[in-house]
């Protein structure tokens, strides 16, 4: 494998110094960079050229998501490879709609690394067969055609985020949301935000959390 430059992006450092290991022990890579949070990988960016990112999704102080689309703002030939444990649909749409190359789980045997990484950078990579199959059941399903964006302002409101703080947190104004909010309600076909959570708990966009 190609001596690539690598950001390994994930709040728990027994995961990123185990796949620097990896890397470094069977593909012979040693530009390999460590951040634990988004904020880190948007400095880290600022001073270093990289090749590929491995995106956790779910990174403190700033997401996998949110990291992405700020990444996608200033480069678009870096390649991201989103990981989690989870196979969540809607983190794999939310990612992929960032504008992430490739998903993949966590638990991935690591013989399997190389192939894929080549794969992204042929932009061959189509995904696990598990991944495959998750996406393509979530366009059976759902053919509302929610947008990824849609989606995680669908998630924040039933969270409870007024439309100031959703505005906050995505950077976008308050009238970008209210238009958001508009199509979420046209495609949904719901007449009140209270028919609007509850589509999303039935759909399984949002989990009530126990």
């Amino acid at each position: 494998m190609k001596d690539y430059k690598i950001i390994i992006a994930d709040e728990h450092e027994f995961f990123r110094i185990g796949l620097e290991d990896i890397l470094k022990a069977s593909y012979g890579i040693t530009n390999i960079y460590q951040a634990a949070n988004g904020n880190e990988v948007i400095e880290l960016l600022k001073r270093i050229k990289v090749d590929l990112i491995f995106m956790d999704v779910h990174l403190p102080d700033l997401d996998g998501i949110l990291t992405t689309i700020e990444t996608r703002k200033t480069d678009n030939m870096v390649k991201i490879i989103a990981v989690s444990y989870a196979n969540d649909p809607y983190s794999i749409i939310k990612m992929m709609d960032a504008g992430a190359n490739a998903y993949i789980s966590k638990t991935t045997d690591k013989y399997e690394i190389a192939d894929i990484v080549e794969q992204v950078f042929k932009e061959s990579y189509k995904g696990t067969q598990e991944i495959r199959n998750i996406i393509n059941e979530i366009k059976e399903n759902h053919k509302d055609d929610l947008s990824g964006r849609e989606i995680e302002i669908i998630v924040m409101v039933c969270s409870g985020f007024s439309t100031n703080e959703i505005a906050d947190k995505l950077e976008l104004s308050t009238r970008t949301i209210d238009a958001h909010r508009y199509h979420i309600m046209a495609k949904t076909n719901s007449k009140n935000l209270a028919g609007l959570i509850l589509y999303a708990i039935v759909s399984g966009l949002y989990k009530i959390k126990t």
